[in-house]
């Protein structure tokens, strides 16, 4: 039993790894930097840390909104896809970043 724990843990830390990596690969678009200045916004002002993204991705969007203003939803609309692509999920389309993410982690 303690090695199939073991096998989910290891799964779901996968899951969380790429799921940070299709976040920054769109968020890089932008140039490092702009990744880096969100990266501090969100732990300064919502003691929120990259790795808690999966976690709280409520957070994450209202740091998006905060940051970028009305370009935020085509910035989430770019992780969504991003997301929907690397896990071969059903590309719903009113589905929020948010749900794409709870998706994701769900055990």
């Amino acid at each position: 039993m303690n090695n199939d724990l073991h096998k989910t843990a290891v799964q779901v830390d996968e899951k969380r790894r790429r799921l940070l990596s299709c976040i920054d690969t769109v968020l890089n678009k932008f140039g490092p930097e702009v990744r880096r200045a969100l990266t501090f916004y969100m732990r300064r002002n919502y003691s929120l840390k990259r790795y808690q993204i999966p976690d709280k991705p409520q957070e994450f969007s209202v740091a998006l909104h905060h940051v970028f203003g009305k370009s935020a939803g085509g910035i989430e609309r770019r992780i969504r896809q991003a997301i929907i692509e690397e896990f071969q999920l059903s590309p719903e389309t009113e589905t929020s970043l948010e749900e794409v993410i709870r998706s994701v982690v769900k055990p």
